[in-house]
């Protein structure tokens, strides 16, 4: 009995902690009372509840950083596989690395891939405004995913097309696509549907990530 209550609150003490660390909350009302907070069940969801779901689809729309990024990212795969039975293997070592699948330097070979509208998938004109949306959709978390070995750099770099499969002696995403969260999301939904990878489908895939990210510390 006392080792479930235990574990309840370490749940309600971890989803404090990742709500505010996905918004950048301040920390300093929590941290000099830390101790007076893990005793009292009411003040942990006192300070949880600060942060609520619209909150979290703001922080994590752009601006993500590298770390949270795979943070959340493998927490979303391990959600995936422990509600989900077609996946084999139910845990996973940490030892992934993040990618963005469109280039933080798009501009070098991704800048004839037409800017569209996030929600609407309307072509838009090429303005400042439209090049704003798209660096600001790349560091999204609908942009990110994790891999099991890193892509060379020129890969890393490439269009979609190339980046999926790679080019010559290079590998690409197909190699490392282990996870569902990559497999699943941007090769079988998008690539292999034949569509192309820009702010539309970046801003599908981020509704997809927030609504289980919720799901898990909502």
């Amino acid at each position: 009995k006392d080792a479930n209550k235990l574990k309840l609150k370490f749940t309600k003490l971890e989803k404090l902690i990742m709500k505010r660390m996905i918004t950048g909350f301040n920390n300093k009302n929590y941290n000099k009372s830390i101790v007076d907070i893990i005793e009292d069940d009411t003040k942990i969801e006192q300070f949880a509840n600060e942060v609520d779901s619209e909150m979290i689809r703001k922080a994590l729309a752009t601006k993500v950083t590298n770390k949270l990024g795979t943070i959340l990212l493998f927490w979303v795969e391990l959600h995936r596989r422990s509600k989900g039975k077609k996946y084999d293997t139910k845990s996973l070592q940490y030892n992934f690395q993040l990618e963005h699948i469109m280039p933080q330097k798009w501009e070098e070979n991704w800048s004839n891939v037409r800017y569209v509208d996030k929600e609407a998938y309307k072509e838009l004109p090429s303005t400042e405004k439209s090049k704003q949306m798209r660096n600001e959709k790349i560091s999204s978390i609908g942009n990110m995913t994790l891999l099991n070995g890193s892509l060379n750099k020129a890969v890393s770099n490439s269009g979609f097309r190339e980046k999926i499969e790679g080019s010559k002696d290079k590998k690409g995403l197909k190699h490392f696509a282990t996870l569902s969260i990559t497999r699943e999301d941007i090769i079988e939904n998008v690539y292999d549907k034949g569509k192309g990878w820009n702010e539309a489908e970046i801003a599908r895939r981020e509704k997809l990530l927030i609504d289980e990210i919720i799901d898990i510390w909502g």
